[in-house]
């Protein structure tokens, strides 16, 4: 999920359920900052927090059609709860970080958490919610 196509998100949505109905998953995917998607940040990188609502209106259109549908890449704390259950815990073991503010969290354990080569642009990660306090 980048800047240069989160306004897509519905209309591709919308497209799979019509015309591919074939599709087994649709999972939509946070971006890794590293490499080439590091070097052109200024031009696709874009805050979770900016795309939650087209992503959110995908997901559950989705959802609705009974489609199977997943989150990937994005902490839970960066999600609404209602997309909680879309959200998989899918960033390998071996490059995976969790920083400060995630020491107490209630459900670190079912969290993606973040990726080891993003987390200089997240240290200053700011959740949506307090999540279980």
């Amino acid at each position: 999920m980048n800047k240069l196509n989160y306004k897509r998100f519905f209309p591709l949505a919308e497209f799979i359920h019509k015309n591919l109905s074939f599709v087994a998953w649709t999972a939509f995917m946070g971006m890794e900052r590293t490499g080439l998607a590091d070097k052109y940040c200024d031009k696709i990188w874009i805050e979770p927090k900016d795309y939650i609502n087209q992503l959110s209106d995908a997901v559950h259109y989705l959802d609705s059609w009974h489609h199977e549908v997943a989150i990937y890449n994005i902490p839970l704390c960066l999600l609404p709860r209602d997309l909680h259950k879309f959200a998989k815990k899918s960033i390998s073991d071996w490059k995976n970080y969790y920083p400060e503010i995630c020491s107490d969290c209630a459900i670190k354990e079912s969290c993606c958490g973040l990726f080891t080569t993003s987390s200089s642009v997240l240290n200053n990660i700011q959740p949506l919610t307090c999540l279980y306090e």
